[in-house]
This record gives C-alpha cells, structure tokens and sequence, in this order.
C-alpha cells in the first residue's frame, strides 16, 4: 500500500490516526498542509493522491487559478464527506468534497469525487460503491434484475403492486409454444396476468404498428425483420426473465386513427392508460434509445475519467486500495426519454422501472433507486421523487382533508407542491403532436382527482386555482411560444410551449399562503372536451369568467417599467379624498409586465387583471394577468401575460366582471 503514495503522503496523510477517523466517520473531516509545486513534483513521481490531485487543480497562469495563490503558497487540504441528498446509494463513504485555501481566505477551490473498491466486504462498510457496470445484457444484469424484484416484494411502501392484474385488451405474447416462439399478439379478453411494458421514444413514424388491416395477421404472428430494434430488445428483455407478455403501444394500440374504430381503440386505451403501468410488474424504461430503431441493449462505453488508487487504513496493521476519480453528477435530463412528453407520466406511474440509460442499468421503485453491480448512484437534485401508491397517495390527502365529502378550498401544501413541480418538469418535454400537451398527462392527473377534487380544467384544478393561475416564465427574458392550432384557454399553462414556473408561497398550518386579492372571485369556469369519455384530455374550447379590479394600461416593452397605467378616471366611481397619495391625479403610475410570447411583445394597450398579493396578506405588491380583448367581443378577453404592481393601482377602483378565453 505504501508505494501507491509518496512518502510525505504516506507519514503525513494515509497512514495516520486521524484519517483513519476520517474513514470511519468518528470525525467529520481530515486535513493538512502542502502546495501546489509539491503536488505536482509528487505527481510526476508516481504518487496516486498527487497525480489526482494535479489531475482536478488548475494550473499557473489559467484564469481559474486563484489569485491568492503562487505555486509555493501554503495550501490547507480539507477532506469532507460529501452531503448526500435522497435515494443516493449504496450508503457509505462513496463521495467526499474536496477543500483547498490559503492562509486567512476562505476555501478557495472545491472539488466533488468518488471512491469505490472491488469488494466491499474488504473495506469493512467504509466504501460500498463498486465499479460502474457495462455489460447491462448479461447473465449478471438478469440475475440482477430478479434479485431487485425479489427484494422490491418485500419493500412495505412496494407491497401494493399486484403480481397479477387485469391484463390490457391487448398484449405482446413473446414466445407461444403453438406458433414456433415467434412473438404474436395477443388479445387478452379480460383475463389476469403479468405483464411488463415498456416505455421509448419512437423518433421518427414507426411503419410496423397495429392497424385495422393488420390485425388478423398480427394475431398469428410478427414479422421480426420489421419490428424496430428497441422492441426487438424489449421481447429479449422480456423473455430472458421469464415473463410471457410486454404490452407496447404501437403493437398493442390500432393506430391508423383515421378509421371511426380506431379512434374508438385509441380513446378506450387512453382512458386505461394510467392503469396499464401502474398494473404491470416492470416498465422497461429504455432511456438512452433517442428513437425506436436505436435498441438500448449494446454494452455501454466506458467514462474515461482517470482513476487512481489510494491506501485506506483500517486500522495500524490493515490497509485495502480504494479507486477514487472526479466526481460527475449523473443527469437523467440528458437522457432522450425524458424529453418527450408521453414518456413522463410512463415513468411516473410505472411502481418498478427497468432504466436502461446511458451508462448502467439501473432499478428503482417506490423505495429504491439504485445501480446494477452496486455502482454509485447520486440521484440528480431536479429528478422528481417517486410517485407514491394510489393508496398511499389518497391517504396523504385524507390526513389533511379528514372528510372527503368537505374538501378545503386549498389543497395541501406538500401534495399541491409536487403536482406543480410534475407540471415545471412535464412542461419541457416534447410531443411530435402539439394536441398531446394534456393527453400526455391525463393518466397522472386522473391519478390526483381523488385528492384534487373533480374539477379539472384544461391542466388548472378547480381548488388552489389562483396559485396554479399565476403561471409564468422562470426568467423575464425567456419567453413561451404558441402553438399554431388551438391547445387549450389562454389562462392555462397548456396553452402553450416551454418551461413553465409557479412562484413559491410561504407555508402556514399546511397551506401555502397564496392569498387571493381581496376584490378576486371566480365566477365560472367552462370547458368543451373532445372526447367526453377523457375528463383529463384533450380540449377543443374554455372559459374563465371572473370578477375583479381591472386598469386598462399601455405595454410598451422599450421602456422599463413595461407598464403605464391609464390616468383618467370616471369621478363617480372614483373618490379622490380617498385614494392614496402615490395614485394622485398627475402622477403616471407603473407596473413591471412580462409578455408571454413575441408576438405578443410589443407596444399596445392592455388591461391588468388583480389577482393575488406576492408575498403574503400584508404585501403591497400585486400581480395578476395582462389581457387583450379577444377578436373585437366585448367583454371578451385572452391572457396576454403576467404583471407585478403597488396595490395602490388598484384601490377604491371598480369591480368588474370579465370572461377569458
């Protein structure tokens, strides 16, 4: 072990007490002395720490180099273990941070890495992690797979998946014994089974999907040279662990909708659609395939970070050589499936999920996220937690609302907060079909109703409504586009394309405090479904009418702020004893306003619609909607924007009741 460090590592780092403290986490961090210019010598000199250490640390004459150091500066080495967030594993000392400063500044550089050995056993519990796997088609990643579903059976949050449920109308059977082995459909005519499905992209149109005219011939058998390679891995998939039946849409769905009974097909599966990967036993999530044709079974590439090898004491007489390498954060964002739309709610509802992503194979369910092989996995902070069971999930809302016959307005806090933060994250994804925006989430939100409430209105529950109506953009220079047909009402976030954020509300007693401007009420809400069967899809018209404070205005986007409010007034509504002073005849009053789209960015008149207090029931800031009149209806209007002004602008005004669309 001694020579995998030089000797100024090895007296003064690795072989002491202290650090193997650190080991053993009895203390919180290690640290010593050294320089850059020793660091350096000592890693030309086949020294591991120093080599890695030269391999993270900038150089002289960088612009990263910090400008209170020289190459003799005296440097404190801080070894910290790292924090770990939520469903990180395996637990263990697998990820530390790595500090360095000068004398009298503060820690001037930081560094994240990992540590992993070959065997745990021989590392006493102190590092868990092992090596990344590749090989994600092999006998090992099988047995693996039936070990986590073994496991996962067990699991009490996991315990309410069905190991048989009703099976989908219709089902790939991968290998019948009548016909060959070769992979058929399956009509299913109610029966109970297990099944797995599997959730992709498709990329371009698929050319071998179910028709009304391929169906009989479909029945008997496939023609394997024309299935693409994500399916044709999928049935390998499904095989190789022993199950008879995979259920995937362009196989299991008749998909030439231009035929009266294929539309029909299409609007019964979709209303099903949340219960087929809720019932199934796996969700083969194959994440890393960009398209139907690019398969997800071929070994992956190796990282090509450099790793070293460092002596860990476990005690004066026992050493064992732990791998370390720069830590980089693992982000499932870059994954091809979850750019799509479709795929979003496929992964949420699945209760296991096969993930074939670009560098492992990796598990997870209700109460587990983890690599195949025991492979480090620090899930990344944007990935949205499990969805928990139906149950579960109802029992969540029933001990905050203890009769569901006497829903509070407002919904929980925590439960609202996550479905606005499925509604951030859902709203990047991508459809080839700008009309899927509220298909795409049907399922999850038909999975919510229970808690929600019923009413649902082209994305916006009918309770909590003004926290879910103050939708806008993250920034103010990032803009949303529309889409060319007709999506859903102005006022619902689906209306449009692009990431869509919800301001935070302080918490009190369970509720967030999004408090509603005094004046605002909404009067009715209406919406025109497509299909009368899908409460949760697709919407051909929608109204909003509400009653307010309004003030007509001029947006004039060159000038800042945005917003000029009109000045002349109507005496016999208005009482100027009364009005504060910043709303003085004379004085031009202002609002910051941020247009949703380009189109709409430019100079006109526009009316602001008060709708809630930003910070709580004291603030004096409000914000509600800019909008335009719509096609010459009086009366009439279409959501344009959002705004923030004083509540001065809006006092001792008249009330007015408006309808948007």
């Amino acid at each position: 072990m001694e020579t995998l460090v030089c000797k100024a590592c090895w007296t003064e780092v690795f072989n002491t007490e202290a650090i193997q403290k650190f080991w053993a986490q009895e203390s919180y961090d290690f640290s010593y002395n050294t320089t850059w210019a020793q660091i350096v010598l000592s890693g030309e000199n086949a020294c591991n720490w120093c080599g890695f250490l030269t391999s993270i640390l900038p150089s002289p004459n960088t612009p990263q180099w910090p400008s209170t150091w020289t190459p003799t500066t005296d440097l404190l080495v801080i070894l910290d273990k790292a924090y770990m967030v939520e469903n990180t594993s395996p637990l263990g000392l697998n990820q530390c941070q790595l500090d360095f400063s000068s004398e009298g500044f503060s820690r001037e550089w930081h560094e994240e890495i990992d540590l992993f050995i070959d065997d745990p056993d021989d590392c006493a519990g102190i590092v868990t992690a092992r090596p990344l796997q590749s090989r994600i088609n092999s006998a090992e990643a099988y047995s693996q797979i039936t070990e986590w579903l073994d496991q996962c059976r067990n699991h009490i949050g996991c315990s309410e998946v069905l190991s048989y449920a009703n099976l989908p109308s219709r089902v790939i059977e991968v290998a019948p014994a009548d016909s060959r082995g070769v992979p058929r459909l399956r009509p299913t005519t109610g029966r109970k089974g297990s099944y797995l499905a599997l959730s992709y992209c498709w990329g371009s149109k698929q050319s071998y999907v179910l028709t009304t005219k391929n169906v009989k011939s479909l029945m008997r058998e496939f023609d394997m040279k024309m299935l693409p390679q994500t399916i044709l891995d999928a049935i390998e998939v499904t095989k190789n662990l022993g199950f008879e039946y995979l259920w995937v849409d362009a196989l299991c769905i008749l998909q030439d909708s231009a035929q009266v009974a294929a539309r029909q097909d299409m609007d019964q599966v979709l209303a099903m659609m949340g219960q087929i990967y809720m019932n199934a036993t796996m969700t083969i999530f194959a994440a890393c395939a960009p398209s139907a044709t690019n398969g997800f079974l071929e070994d992956r590439p190796r990282s090509g970070q450099s790793r070293f090898d460092i002596p860990c004491r476990l005690s004066p007489e026992q050493f064992v050589a732990v791998h370390i390498q720069e830590h980089i954060m693992y982000d499932d964002r870059i994954e091809p499936i979850n750019t799509r739309a479709w795929t979003f709610q496929e992964g949420l509802l699945s209760p296991r999920l096969l993930i074939y992503a670009s560098q492992t194979l990796q598990w997870q369910c209700r109460t587990l996220t983890c690599n195949m092989g025991g492979s480090y996995h620090y899930p990344s902070p944007s990935a949205i937690p499990r969805l928990p069971s139906p149950r579960m999930l109802l029992l969540e809302g029933l001990e905050r609302n203890p009769r569901r016959d006497q829903l509070r307005p407002d919904i929980p806090h925590p439960i609202l907060q996550r479905w606005l933060r499925i509604l951030t994250s859902y709203s990047e994804r991508q459809s080839s079909l700008p009309s899927d925006k509220l298909p795409a989430l049907s399922a999850l939100a038909a999975n919510y109703a229970a808690i929600f409430g019923p009413e649902y209105l082209a994305g916006i529950w009918a309770r909590s409504a003004v926290q879910q109506l103050c939708w806008r953009s993250p920034e103010s220079r990032r803009t949303f586009t529309r889409p060319t047909g007709y999506r859903a009402p102005s006022w619902s976030w689906a209306a449009l394309d692009g990431l869509v954020y919800f301001p935070s509300f302080p918490q009190i007693n369970n509720a967030s405090v999004c408090v509603p401007y005094h004046r605002f009420r909404i009067v009715e809400w209406q919406i025109r479904l497509k299909a009368p069967n899908l409460p949760y899809g697709e919407v051909t018209a929608g109204k909003l009418v509400v009653t307010t404070v309004l003030r007509d205005a001029t947006l004039d986007p060159a000038c800042c702020p945005a917003i000029r409010f009109d000045t002349a007034r109507n005496p016999d509504l208005y009482d100027l004893e009364r009005a504060p002073s910043s709303a003085a005849p004379g004085v031009i009053q202002t609002a910051e306003g941020n247009p949703d789209t380009v189109e709409d960015n430019f100079t006109r008149p526009v009316r602001c619609l008060a709708m809630y207090r930003s910070d709580g029931p004291e603030s004096r800031t409000i914000c509600g909607l800019m909008l335009v009149e719509w096609t010459g209806q009086k009366g009439v209007y279409r959501r344009i924007g959002s705004f923030s002004a004083d509540v001065s602008v809006f006092e001792d005004r008249p009330l007015d009741t408006v309808s948007i669309v």
